[in-house]
């Protein structure tokens, strides 16, 4: 699955090139645009806007009732015709959730949210005009500052618990095996299971159970237990989609009285066993790490200790004094082209035979043009002064008074 804006050019290559991939678009980019969208007696409409969102942002729905839910507030607000929403309606299967339902989706990504996340992230770290050599140490600062916030969180998870909300053995199992992050999310699963779900009809045969679960919050779902696979599905699909059970899943296993969740829905990716495996990926470390690593560890022990910090502190020093005669000290220059030559790998070349490219006025650069409901919220900023020409307090003057006279009393 790949997400994206609503670049025309960019939907054309990916339905060319990558002909297998489901392409999304970015669900917060077309949401942003509603109020600016939207008539201007409709703009301050709380309640339309928030029934749009509840339709447009349901995982639940399957394409049928999004599609039904949609007519409908059209309908009551007389949207039917507005050229904005025809436009996203027809393009649908893009970005509302109904229609991804039976896609994993690796925790419900429906916005290009992470990929800004991590260019904020690494931009107070890197820059444009930044050389090979430079980009690498800031890069390796910038990953460090990520492993060292992955430690943290695991040592939270190993040496912490978290709150239990229900006293069902199976949160306390989801409590033990995922990460913290994981089973809050899960939690509410299970709360919702215990407080919002009931169950409503219950069909048993020797192959199948089939339960109707009436979840007070987004109606009615059916959830078969299959005995000889020994499987549970559910019609919400959220299993699928996120690789975490849902309400309905729980109030089956609650009623059957399992105390654990089946090892089938435990992706493994969201426990702890998971997190300690990649941890030990970051311990392979260059030898001037390891030395640092060795040197902060010593200081821990000696930490508090007056007599164990002086013994290290001569040891160092007296190390320190050995071998600082052997190795010349090098100018700031030289250090400097030294350290660029270990991180290339060779030293520079007399002759320089490639150059960067010339700056070139390409598809993205420049100013952004803004859009009329940007433009208009900058002018309502403005402070309103007195027209001489027509004597009133406007933010125009008396040069322009007559072309813009009409639209101001419009606006007011």
């Amino acid at each position: 699955m790949l997400i994206t804006d609503q670049d025309p050019a960019l939907k054309i290559a990916v339905e060319n090139v990558m002909p297998n991939t489901r392409h999304r678009f970015c669900m917060w980019h077309i949401m942003m645009k509603l109020a600016q969208k939207l008539p201007i007696s409709l703009r301050e409409n709380v309640e339309l806007t928030s029934m749009i969102h509840e339709v447009v942002w349901s995982d639940f729905d399957e394409p049928d009732d999004f599609e039904k839910k949609w007519t409908q507030v059209l309908d009551e607000y007389d949207l039917q015709d507005h050229t904005w929403f025809a436009d996203m309606f027809s393009k649908r299967s893009y970005w509302i959730p109904a229609y991804f339902r039976e896609l994993s989706m690796s925790g419900l990504f429906r916005t290009t949210s992470l990929s800004e996340s991590e260019n904020s992230f690494f931009r107070k770290y890197l820059n444009r005009t930044s050389n090979l050599a430079a980009f690498y140490i800031h890069f390796e600062s910038a990953m460090d500052t990520q492993r060292q916030t992955y430690k943290q969180l695991c040592m939270v998870d190993q040496t912490t618990a978290p709150q239990l909300q229900t006293d069902i053995p199976l949160e306390q199992h989801a409590a033990i095996i995922y990460t913290r992050k994981k089973f809050l999310e899960v939690q509410i699963e299970i709360v919702e299971a215990v407080n919002r779900c009931c169950i409503k009809t219950m069909d048993i045969d020797e192959e199948q159970h089939r339960y109707a679960i009436d979840d007070r919050s987004n109606g009615v779902f059916n959830v078969v237990l299959t005995i000889s696979e020994d499987t549970i599905t559910c019609s919400c699909k959220h299993f699928v989609k996120s690789g975490l059970p849902c309400r309905h899943m729980f109030s089956v296993m609650r009623n059957i009285g399992l105390k654990e969740i089946p090892s089938k829905y435990i992706v493994h990716r969201w426990l702890k066993v998971a997190s300690s495996a990649i941890l030990s990926c970051f311990n392979t470390k260059s030898p001037h790490k390891s030395l640092m690593a060795e040197a902060f560890r010593c200081g821990g022990i000696a930490e508090g200790d007056e007599a164990l910090t002086d013994s290290l502190l001569e040891h160092l020093r007296l190390w320190a004094d050995t071998h600082s005669k052997d190795v010349p000290e090098p100018s700031s220059a030289a250090g400097k082209e030294k350290m660029f030559e270990m991180f290339y790998g060779s030293k520079p070349p007399s002759l320089v035979t490639i150059h960067p490219p010339d700056a070139v006025k390409t598809k993205g650069s420049g100013k952004r043009l803004k859009s009329r409901f940007e433009i208009e919220t900058e002018k309502a900023k403005k402070p309103r002064r007195r027209c001489k020409k027509c004597g009133r307090l406007v933010r125009h003057d008396s040069r322009n008074c007559g072309k813009v006279v009409e639209e101001d009393s419009e606006n007011e």
